[in-house]
């Protein structure tokens, strides 16, 4: 697997770990560190399948966060103003056929990336759920698949309490926020999933 994963990306990838996969089952996974983002995170499958061997990885993701925030920071500020956006990686592999080099607008694009976005906007003095619409017909005209949470802080305290560190635990450490909404687009020609807090 560290073989795989050596040869997919031109990267060096160490100190595998047992992850998932249990005694009779057809895979098996491992979780790996290193490569260009030192995450430690990092999932490799080995699969067997009508008596061949083939495997699968999350790497991209890591590779592609960077880049995935930034673009949709610029499409969110276009609707909301100021805001932070975060990439939360998925702890599921992508196919086989998943190339090293796949640019962000094809990865946006694809019902298996899952991508979960948790955007968390600044100003909350206009209309947010004529905004919310707006923005998710944005992404739908670029034909994006995603979802994950837009959020309006309660105050600036409570602003700065997110970080790329616990942004996935925020409701654990008393983030409060004014208006909340879980977003949803699977299909490019249905109507986006809106579910807002109360």
């Amino acid at each position: 697997m560290l073989e795989y994963m050596e040869k997919k990306y031109g990267e060096t990838f160490t100190e595998p770990e047992p992850y998932g996969g249990q005694h009779g089952k057809e895979y098996s996974m491992i979780k790996v560190k290193g490569g260009k983002v030192k995450s430690d995170g990092i999932l490799v499958r080995k699969v067997w399948k009508d008596g061949r061997c083939f495997y699968q990885d999350n790497y991209l993701a890591y590779l592609l966060r960077g880049q995935i925030e930034r673009h949709i920071k610029d499409l969110a500020e276009s609707v909301f103003g100021e805001c932070r956006v975060f990439y939360k990686i998925p702890e599921m592999v992508f196919p086989e056929d998943t190339s090293a080099d796949m640019k962000i607008e094809e990865f946006l694009k694809n019902s298996w990336a899952m991508v979960r976005i948790y955007l968390y906007v600044k100003d909350g003095s206009f209309n947010k759920k004529e905004r919310m619409e707006e923005f998710c017909l944005l992404l739908q005209e670029k034909e994006y698949l995603a979802g994950g949470v837009v959020s309006w802080p309660l105050n600036k305290e409570h602003d700065q309490k997110i970080n790329e560190e616990n942004f996935m635990r925020a409701a654990y450490m008393g983030y409060q926020y004014e208006a909340e909404v879980i977003f949803s687009i699977r299909d490019k020609n249905a109507s986006a999933r809106l579910k807002w807090k109360e």
